[in-house]
């Protein structure tokens, strides 16, 4: 079985693949300046920040192949 990773947002509709997205933590200021566009998201330097990247499940107990792929 091939497996994706996405992350769908919370309208719903909106999704895109996991691999290379990343949940920050910003400071009011920083979301302030992204919401008016003076900085990207790309270039905030987070406070804290989860790097996501697709998980293809494998053999759990290790004697099988993976078929995954």
């Amino acid at each position: 079985m091939t497996t994706h990773t996405i992350i769908v947002f919370p309208d719903g509709e909106t999704w895109n693949t996991a691999d290379g997205s990343a949940i920050m933590v910003v400071t009011d200021e920083q979301f302030r300046d992204l919401i008016e566009g003076r900085i990207d998201a790309g270039d905030i330097p987070a406070i804290a920040s989860i790097s996501l990247a697709d998980f293809t499940p494998g053999p759990r107990n290790g004697s099988q192949e993976n078929t995954n792929g």
